[in-house]
């Protein structure tokens, strides 16, 4: 997975937006977290941090097994929790399929990709 041209750290790192992918069983499903960690000094849970500056306009790029169909975002940091569907281009690979979007992260935000058929198992872009 590609954060704005850089590969996603595989553990958090304070300072960068970190990406989870989970891989919905059964379901043509992708699910992408991206939890902004910008201005933390420290990646512990319990300690004090400073609110995250925004981060806008991130281009983001996952790899999946199934040509995808869809792209929804969701963040509690929105006026609504509701997903909203998202632009996304779409690079056939060796390896799959690249589907590139953008995405505002200001605390955490959630983006599901939806594939045509099998299972979404997903990877490293």
């Amino acid at each position: 997975m590609l954060i704005d041209g850089e590969a996603a750290a595989p553990r958090p790192v304070p300072g960068r937006v970190h990406a989870v992918i989970y891989r919905s069983l059964g379901t043509p499903r992708t699910v992408v977290s991206l939890i902004n960690l910008t201005s933390t000094h420290t990646v512990e849970w319990k300690a004090e941090q400073p609110a995250p500056r925004p981060a806008a306009d991130l281009e983001v790029t996952v790899l999946v097994d199934h040509r995808p169909t869809g792209v929804w975002l969701a963040s509690p940091d929105r006026p609504s929790l509701a997903a909203q569907p998202v632009n996304f281009t779409t690079t056939e690979t060796p390896d799959g399929y690249a589907v590139q979007f953008s995405a505002d992260v200001a605390h955490w935000t959630v983006i599901c990709i939806e594939t045509a058929g099998g299972q979404s198992e997903g990877g490293d872009a």
